[in-house]
């Protein structure tokens, strides 16, 4: 049996200008599927007119878009805090009760700011297909402009946003930095683990770090 497709993406005036990018890599996903997909946004005009050039690509492809739109958002909250995350919230919840109101098998939720890989949809129907479709989630990673994924470590499991070698960084502090290095090395040969105190001064180094 084949199952409704219900893809719903959400962005508001401030986030237009990642719009254009995010429907060529979704159509890229979604070439040789076929389904709904659910643009949640504020009543502004840019808003209005990414919609529009939205679902005149998506009929091409055999999408069919839908807008659902949320009063009382705008995007002067600063990013990631309280205020910002409850707009978030208000605009995906409008999507997911599109969703049910389309009565869709499955959902997939994508962000406007994630160019998902070319092969991401194929991925997730077929991961939701392992084991006799025990799994109702799936999840599927993609890389960014910095790819963060691979460069982690165990204090910082995403790697920063700027690598040290990509800061002007004094060379008082580029001492301090070598001999943390040297003494991690030491540690490690010893199969010792650091001590609290080193802990707190390696972090402190850190943050010094980041201000540069």
């Amino acid at each position: 049996m084949n199952k409704r497709i219900c893809v719903a993406v959400y962005f508001t005036q401030g986030w237009c200008y990642s719009v254009d990018s995010w429907l060529e890599h979704f159509l890229a996903s979604a070439k040789g599927f076929q389904g709904s997909l659910i643009v949640s946004t504020d009543f502004s005009d840019e808003c209005d007119e990414k919609f529009k050039m939205i679902k005149a690509r998506c009929e091409v492809a055999g999408w069919t878009a839908y807008n659902v739109k949320s009063s009382g958002v705008e995007d002067s909250q600063k990013a990631y805090k309280e205020d910002a995350q409850l707009i978030i919230a208000r605009i995906q919840q409008k999507a997911f009760s599109m969703a049910r109101e389309l009565d869709a098998d499955l959902f997939w939720s994508i962000e406007s700011d994630i160019l998902v890989p070319p092969n991401a949809l194929k991925v997730l129907l077929q991961a939701l297909e392992f084991d006799d479709e025990y799994y109702g989630i799936a999840m599927v990673t993609y890389p960014n402009g910095q790819f963060l994924g691979g460069r982690g470590s165990p204090n910082h499991p995403i790697a920063e946003d700027c690598k040290q070698d990509e800061r002007i960084i004094p060379a008082e502090l580029k001492k301090e930095i070598k001999k943390r290095e040297e003494k991690s090395k030491e540690l490690f040969d010893k199969r010792q683990k650091p001590t609290e105190k080193e802990l707190k001064e390696w972090e402190e180094l850190d943050q010094k770090v980041r201000s540069c």
